[in-house]
């Protein structure tokens, strides 16, 4: 179920107030609506294009509208409702503050400290893994190691998808570092660092805010000397 109650609480919030700001359409409201909708409309269609989920900070343009609708539609509610309505945005918001700052989740990704530090590693590693935040993480190390990223790949719903995500992004390469940041944009789940660590040893090497660094290098089959030494009980 996820966030959908509480989105829909939310939704209903400010359902209430847009509508009762509505009331009453005269051609100033009229043209304020229509500010407020055909943005909306268009950064949606745009969203839908792209592999990028809708962020609300692309519709931050028409935040000052629709907070005028709503404090009007505040200021007409019968006096319980408007409290109520009032509560849940109040409570809502700072629900929202709490996790953006106390949450490790929503933390900004300094991706250039990240760089620096993949740079610094010992020993070096010319591959990096680099999904969701390639193109930044481009931008600080220009040419300097070869990305590997998740461009057109659909979320990691399952298991068997994490495993072949790996498996083609890996594939021909036995050590790399792996950077991870808003990496629940593609493995909401939490299937990504399970899969890597099936097919190799996958190790924390440093974290900067919003941004882990792992090493990781594949497994090595046991060869079969070392098969027959040990069932033998040589021990070699």
């Amino acid at each position: 179920m996820g966030y959908w109650p509480v989105l829909a609480l939310g939704a209903g919030a400010v359902g209430m107030a847009l509508l009762a700001g509505l009331q009453r359409l005269d051609r100033r409201r009229v043209a304020l609506l229509i500010w407020t909708a055909l943005p909306v409309l268009l950064l949606v269609a745009l969203a839908m294009r792209n592999n990028k989920p809708l962020n609300a900070r692309y519709v931050s343009v028409v935040l000052p509208w629709l907070l005028l609708l709503a404090g009007v539609g505040l200021a007409r509610l019968p006096r319980l409702a408007g409290l109520l309505v009032t509560a849940v945005l109040a409570g809502m918001t700072l629900w929202s503050l709490g996790g953006y700052y106390g949450d490790e989740k929503y933390e900004k990704a300094d991706l250039r400290q990240a760089v620096a530090l993949v740079n610094q590693a010992q020993p070096p590693s010319r591959v990096v893994l680099v999904p969701v935040v390639t193109s930044v993480y481009r931008y600080y190390d220009g040419d300097a190691h070869v990305l590997l990223n998740s461009y057109g790949q659909a979320p990691l719903t399952d298991r068997e998808a994490a495993q072949k995500f790996v498996a083609e992004s890996l594939g021909g390469h036995d050590y790399c570092r792996v950077v991870l940041a808003r990496e629940w944009y593609l493995d909401p789940q939490g299937y990504l660092l399970q899969a890597l660590s099936r097919v190799g040893h996958l190790r924390l090497e440093d974290r900067v805010p919003g941004v882990s660094i792992y090493t990781w290098e594949r497994k090595r089959a046991p060869s079969l000397g070392s098969d027959m030494g040990n069932e033998s009980g040589l021990g070699l």
